[in-house]
């Protein structure tokens, strides 16, 4: 990982959790996810996570237990408090830079002005999803807080990105009310947002090493970041779902 940096003094809006249909979409889209990597026992929305006390400032995150051999897919929803988003930025793109086969996805303030979000976000993320919308995070008793004064976006960063010639990410926007609206029908398809089911588990599993048919082409291929070898198409998670789940 990196050199020890010791963690910083936490806030109570710090201690905010990710509303849990924010979470389902994203776990659906991006995950599923191995680790909660900002969260505490009353607030994770994984079993496996680091706190404030086993922070992930310090700890190694070469150790996350891994649902499969070879990809590891973390998720966080960071403190906002200075500095610590300049701190957990340059964790996270520095881990994806070295670490095969990873991806982090991120739950941050859409602070573009600021000197982290350029350097980390704009120069070395995958991908950026700015929310229409601001999210209600949900307080220690679990209720809604809204006054949330942080525009939200969604970064992604990914191993594969530090190996292309473009410098620049995938820059979307989506609105937050059709998002929660999605998030809240994988949840109760679902039923427990810490994982989408062990069938689920097992076929993405087997995208990584198997003969899997291209969403855009239909060729059988081996998807290697998801992009198909033919085709050049990225078959995301959602459309590998997608047929999964036409399959069932």
């Amino acid at each position: 990982m990196t050199a020890a940096i010791e963690p910083i003094e936490e806030k109570v809006t710090d201690q905010w959790r990710t509303p849990p249909e924010l979470y389902a979409y994203l776990n659906f889209v991006y995950g599923p996810f191995d680790i909660d990597l900002c969260a505490s026992k009353e607030n994770s929305l994984h079993p496996q996570f680091f706190s404030f006390e086993n922070s992930a400032w310090t700890a190694d995150w070469d150790k996350i237990e891994r649902a499969h051999d070879q990809h590891i897919r973390i998720f966080a929803n960071p403190p906002f408090s200075k500095p610590n988003l300049q701190v957990f930025s340059d964790l996270a793109a520095a881990y994806a830079q070295k670490t095969p086969y990873c991806s982090i996805t991120a739950v941050i303030p859409a602070a573009t002005g600021t000197k982290w979000f350029k350097e980390n976000v704009i120069r070395r993320a995958t991908e950026v999803l700015f929310l229409t919308g601001r999210p209600a995070f949900l307080d220690q008793q679990g209720k809604a807080q809204s006054d949330n004064r942080y525009d939200i976006c969604i970064v992604t960063w990914e191993h594969y990105k530090f190996h292309l010639a473009t410098e620049l990410p995938k820059i979307r926007w989506v609105d937050l009310k059709d998002l929660i609206e999605r998030g809240s029908v994988y949840l109760e398809r679902y039923h427990n947002v810490w994982n989408l089911g062990e069938g689920l588990k097992s076929y993405l599993q087997k995208t990584m090493s198997e003969l899997t048919p291209c969403v855009a082409c239909g060729a059988l291929v081996i998807l290697y970041q998801g992009m198909c070898p033919l085709c050049h198409t990225v078959n995301n998670l959602e459309n590998i779902t997608r047929i999964y789940l036409e399959r069932q």
